[in-house]
């Protein structure tokens, strides 16, 4: 009896000591043997001698008297012998339970809901910058192995950031995020050491499903293997299947270069031009640090495209082929490969066929990536494959439904097919999500010009705003609040104007325009005079840009020229990209182009196939633009005014 307390005493104060001091699991597990070893022995020994006044003394050479008392207490030393080595042996069984008995206790909770998981940030302690470095690195990598189960729903990285450090309740992220299962982790570093712990959470009822420690030293092939082992066990305890193994083309044994990406992909969802350049920069970094690293060739590849996609500067698009070459050769069955060649197919070729195929081998091996199912949607948009596009950014919400990005674009193409009920449906939630973000505002003064022709909303936005890059969304904008004398003055400098796939602008065209709606021509001939210049110079060293024939066209229609703008604005037509945006947005840039030019009978044609067309035109945009002023007496457009559209149901910002 009096080992079985100092055992109970000893392990106590090991557990205590354990945790103060961060101790491996293996320390107790190996008192805890120790302990169960001696108890033999003990119990033989304490069964043959006893202790007495005069020493150690074999048992029948006691009195008879404290022989019989020694015999009633045996009973009860061998019940506590029994009960601590039960005990023991249920611990260790505990230990290596198979975990594909877990799988009962989320089928007892719900058969028949499908499984959504949340993996929250990893928690770190103190303000250690590599320690968190390697969290984020190991939640990143993780989220990618579990985004391959087909079997459940996987929220993306991006909804789940804002809960680092949250004071939030497992029941309150699941319901916020939509989510019936919460993954919770936490990473201690001690030098070369580190300790990971993840636990598996009912988000329903705070049940712990799965439980796991690890205790490794800190390298990237244990981080690849902890994450990979923790994959592997949601995935057993969701009774589905998930392959561990690491390609070694894809991983790296380089612990900066993995943290270089690591960083780089940190950076994704914001898509301004100093974050894909700062983007670019950890991807070069971490290529550098390992030539061979082929996940950072491929995720470098689609830095460069996207952002030559967005800023149409040429340097990019060839280094970006490249990379992309590197990775292929690197490993060629890498999934991210596949989404590179799929957005490639879009960005640089308009290959619809071959980008939808690349991303149908993609999402094949990775399924629940939200970032893959949102950018087939936009290859689906661009192939005039409307529904099919808006199902995918559906998809993409509810695997990222706290991501700004896909409440935009769900808002902006039901805008764009009209639909303003489900257009101001989501306006609503991107308000509720992104209060203050200026796309949320021009969502919103956009469907109020578009559904209803106000122009309030609008003309306080661009009013707020100053010093951004004037692109042609931008310029229409203006034309739609009726701010032309405040795009006048914004923008009379060279230094403000962004390239776009649809069109390239200048001071002097920006100038030259202002003077034609604002009624003094005369003063604007040098200005129209330098911007033809520049539009030659684009189609001798761009042959083929449609956008160099229609700033021609333009050209020619601001002077008056009606032949010469028609016959430019029907080679930009054909030269254009086949492109459902690109093509929308031009067909309304030669409705206005031919009304200012004069020629009334292509301005309303256009017109009306703006009208009809997905992404063109609504009758209550047309009212308020200046430039279609000139086509008040033709029946098409008094046709418009005869025509009216309610108000969609649940927009927000309504205009006092």
């Amino acid at each position: 009896m009096a080992y079985v307390v100092a055992a109970w005493l000893f392990i106590q104060a090991l557990e205590i000591a354990t945790d103060a001091f961060d101790a491996p699991s293996w320390v107790m597990q190996l008192a805890l043997l120790v302990v169960a070893i001696g108890i033999l022995p003990t119990a033989v020994i304490a069964w043959i001698y006893e202790f007495t006044p005069s020493g150690v003394t074999r048992d029948e050479e006691i009195p008879p008297v404290a022989r019989r008392q020694r015999r009633k207490t045996r009973g009860l030393d061998l019940a506590v012998v029994v009960l601590l080595l039960f005990g023991v042996a249920l611990y260790f069984g505990l230990q290596t339970l198979p975990e594909e008995s877990h799988s009962s206790i989320w089928q007892a909770v719900d058969d028949n809901q499908t499984p959504v998981l949340a993996v929250l940030p990893f928690v770190t302690r103190g303000a250690d910058q590599q320690a968190l470095s390697v969290a984020d690195g190991l939640h990143d990598d993780l989220l990618t192995q579990l985004a391959k189960l087909d079997a459940i729903k996987v929220i993306s990285r991006t909804s789940v950031m804002e809960y680092r450090d949250t004071t939030k309740n497992v029941r309150q992220i699941g319901e916020e995020l939509n989510a019936n299962l919460i993954l919770e982790g936490g990473l201690q570093q001690a030098g070369q050491q580190l300790r990971v712990n993840a636990q598996l959470i009912d988000a329903r009822t705070d049940q712990h499903l799965w439980a796991e420690t690890f205790d490794r030293e800190l390298s990237t092939a244990n981080l690849f293997a902890i994450q990979g082992e923790i994959a592997a066990s949601i995935a057993r305890s969701l009774d589905t299947t998930l392959s561990i193994e690491q390609s070694a083309a894809t991983s790296t044994n380089s612990l900066d270069a993995w943290q270089a990406l690591t960083r780089g992909r940190m950076l994704a969802s914001d898509r301004s031009r100093t974050s894909m350049q700062q983007r670019i920069a950890q991807f070069e970094q971490a290529i550098e640090l390992d030539p061979g690293f082929a996940l950072a060739h491929a995720q470098l590849a689609l830095a460069l495209f996207e952002y030559y996609w967005e800023f149409r500067e040429l340097q990019f698009r060839e280094k970006g082929l490249f990379h992309q070459q590197q990775a292929r050769e690197l490993d060629p069955e890498l999934a991210e490969l596949a989404f590179v060649d799929g957005l490639a197919n879009y960005w640089l070729y308009l290959d619809y066929e071959a980008s939808l195929e690349a991303f149908d081998k993609a999402i094949a091996k990775i399924p629940n990536d939200a970032d893959l199912l949102g950018a087939q949607a936009l290859v689906l948009r661009g192939a005039g494959r409307w529904d099919a596009a808006l199902q995918q950014f559906e998809k993409a919400h509810q695997l990222d439904p706290r991501r700004r990005q896909w409440l935009l674009e769900l808002t902006r193409t039901h805008r764009l097919l009209r639909n303003f009920d489900l257009a101001g449906s989501y306006a609503e939630q991107l308000q509720r999500l992104a209060p203050d973000w200026r796309d949320t505002l021009q969502q919103q003064a956009l469907l109020q010009a578009a559904c209803c022709g106000e122009q309030l909303m609008l003309q306080q936005l661009l009013i707020a705003s100053e010093d951004v890059e004037l692109d042609r969304d931008l310029l229409d904008a203006y034309l739609l609040a009726g701010q032309v004398g405040l795009l006048g003055e914004r923008y009379q400098s060279s230094q403000a104007y962004r390239e776009t796939r649809t069109s390239i602008l200048s001071a002097a065209f920006v100038r030259a325009l202002v003077a034609v709606v604002e009624g003094h021509t005369e003063q604007s001939r040098e200005d129209i005079a330098t911007f033809q210049s520049q539009a030659a110079n684009l189609v001798k060293t761009a042959a083929g840009d449609f956008r160099g024939y229609l700033a021609l066209a333009w050209g020619a229609a601001l002077v008056g020229d009606a032949e010469r703008a028609e016959r430019m604005g029907e080679i930009a037509l054909h030269t254009a990209p086949d492109e459902a945006l690109i093509r929308a947005r031009l067909v309304w840039e030669l409705a206005q182009m031919y009304a200012v030019s004069g020629n009334q009978r292509l301005a309303v044609q256009f017109l009306a196939r703006s009208l009809q067309e997905p992404g063109g035109i609504t009758a209550e945009m047309v009212r308020i633009h200046p430039l279609m002023e000139a086509l008040q007496n033709s029946p098409v457009y008094q046709a418009l005014e005869a025509r009216g559209t309610g108000r969609p149901a649940g927009l927000v910002g309504e205009a006092q």
